[in-house]
Parts: structure tokens; C-alpha cells; sequence
């Protein structure tokens, strides 16, 4: 389904719900836009942090420390609860789960619930994101490997962007 959809559809669970800190995953699906997370939250009205990589819950004062990666550094960020993270590659570490919970989950029942008791806005079923035409990359000269070793290299290389125009 469309980001778009899903998100109404969790944005609408969620206000039921009314929990304090909502984790959802980077990405799903083909289009790798990671956008469902901050679409819940725009819709939920609560404050989203991206790229989570450690978090920390502060109960007494309802506040959430995360640890995000930006632009290759490590940003430390505080947001108030409620809150909706994203979590990056490193998160969590996986481990294996004990017999009895998984045996206790698969007796668990999860209710169903339709989008209409939600009350999620029902969507056309015409996309909002087309694809007109698929343009394939052009094609390329075959790559030309330079043996020689340095410095001579660097001569050939030279006379090679010389003799294909590069430099003037």
C-alpha cells in the first residue's frame, strides 16, 4: 500500500492507543523513501526524530535522549513525550528469543480492526505517484585500464583526457 495510506491507517491505531514513545523502522517496501514515520507523526501531531541509533527514556519527566545520525556525526537530541522515532541500523541487538514467550505470543490473539472503526480517511484507489516513462542510464565508452606505474601513469592518463577533449 502506499505510504500515504499506511500511515493514516497507524496514525488512526495510534491516537486510540495514546502511547508515549512509538518506534517504527527506517524503511519498508520498494520505494525507500522512509517516510511512513514522519507521515504518523505529522498526523498524530507529536514530534518525530529520524535515524535513531540510541535512545533513553526519562520517565520521571516524560522526556525521551536520543543519539541520531546526521551528516555523518552523532547529534544528541531530547524530546518531549509523547514522541516517534525511527530507528536506524544499530538500534536494537538481535537476539534469540526465549521458547516460552514465543510459545506464550503464538496463543496471543491480535484483534482486527477495519479502517473504517478506525475512522481512517478512505483513499481513491488511483495512486497519487505515477510512473510516466523509465529513462535507462546511456551508455557508456568501455573503461580503459592504465597499466603503466607511476609516474608514467600519470603521463597517460594525461595524454588520454587531452586526446578525449576533458582538458584544453
Amino acid at each position: 500500500a502506499p505510504g500515504h495510506r499506511v500511515a493514516a491507517a497507524l496514525a488512526a491505531r495510534l491516537s486510540a492507543l495514546r502511547p508515549d514513545v512509538i518506534l517504527c523502522g527506517k524503511v519498508a517496501g520498494p520505494d525507500d523513501l522512509a517516510a511512513v514515520g514522519p507521515m504518523v507523526a505529522e498526523r498524530l501531531g507529536v514530534p518525530h526524530v529520524s535515524q535513531v541509533v540510541s535512545l533513553k527514556l526519562d520517565e520521571a519527566n516524560r522526556t525521551v535522549t536520543v543519539e541520531r545520525q546526521a551528516e555523518g556525526e552523532v547529534v544528541t537530541i531530547r524530546a518531549p513525550w509523547p514522541v516517534l522515532l525511527t530507528a536506524e541500523k544499530g538500534l536494537a541487538v538481535p537476539h534469540l528469543p526465549v521458547v516460552m514467550r514465543v510459545m506464550k505470543a503464538m496463543k496471543a490473539k491480535i484483534p482486527e480492526v477495519s479502517l473504517t472503526d478506525l475512522g481512517a480517511p478512505v483513499f481513491d484507489s488511483e495512486p497519487r505517484v505515477r510512473r510516466l516513462r523509465v529513462f535507462p542510464p546511456p551508455s557508456r565508452p568501455p573503461v580503459q585500464m592504465i597499466t603503466a606505474p607511476h609516474p608514467e601513469n600519470v603521463n597517460e592518463l594525461l595524454d588520454r583526457l587531452l586526446a578525449a577533449g576533458v582538458l584544453g
